[in-house]
């Protein structure tokens, strides 16, 4: 299967990631900590509708002075080979073909990088040195649930399945780090049930990712993520 992808800016997608950030925490991360309050104080408590008064112009002006469409061609350019090779390793590591046939990336003027599920989103910082990090952590995201949520959803509640979700990008690092120099991690809260995780991954699960998964499930019952 051929597998697409584009690179896109889409003001309202990175709208959206302010204000999204700006009013809600996540896997123990408070996300408006990395907004300036200057801008903060704009989007905080607002609206989506409210919060877009301010930001579209905002945005719309610092688009336009770091050129934000010259860099998502650059962007593109530098991933036409290296895009394929990031489906191939999430296609080894998961033993499954990829999901889907093609993928969405919007550029994002903010340090975060969220997805949508459904349509093969991925936001991407546009200033990020780690972009193969950012496709592994989310395509790895998107393999799980596509094959996994049906029946991993009957045994765990919904804090068990983030810290499964977030804790197995630690495997990632079977290929990354000789790649691109960069080990790839968790969100503090999940650190050492990722490292239970690694040790299940290399060890009894023996790179099996079914197994993986189903030893993920009965490990992540002796911890507590309140």
């Amino acid at each position: 299967m051929k597998i697409s992808f584009e690179v896109k800016v889409d003001i309202d997608k990175d709208a959206w990631n302010y204000w999204h950030a700006c009013n809600n925490i996540s896997h123990g991360v408070d996300w408006k900590e990395r907004i300036d309050l200057e801008v903060q104080k704009h989007i905080v408590d607002k609206t989506q509708v409210q919060a877009f008064r301010w930001l579209l112009p905002y945005l719309r002006k610092k688009h336009k002075e770091i050129n934000l469409e010259f860099v998502s061609k650059q962007i593109k350019d530098s991933l036409k080979n290296d895009f394929p090779k990031v489906i191939k390793k999430i296609e080894e590591i998961t033993q499954k073909p990829i999901y889907r046939d093609d993928f969405t990336l919007f550029l994002t003027t903010l340090r975060r990088s969220p997805y949508n599920f459904d349509q093969g989103y991925i936001w991407i910082y546009y200033q990020s040195t780690q972009i193969i990090n950012t496709l592994g952590h989310e395509l790895l995201h998107f393999q799980f649930m596509h094959y996994y949520s049906k029946d991993v959803w009957q045994k765990v509640n919904g804090k068990e399945w983030a810290a499964i979700k977030e804790g197995m990008v630690v495997i990632l690092n079977d290929f990354l780090p000789e790649w691109t120099g960069v080990q790839e991690k968790t969100y503090p809260m999940y650190r050492a049930f990722a490292e239970e995780l690694l040790e299940l991954w290399q060890g009894p699960a023996d790179r099996q990712f079914d197994k993986f998964v189903a030893g993920a499930v009965e490990l992540v019952k002796n911890h507590d993520f309140n």
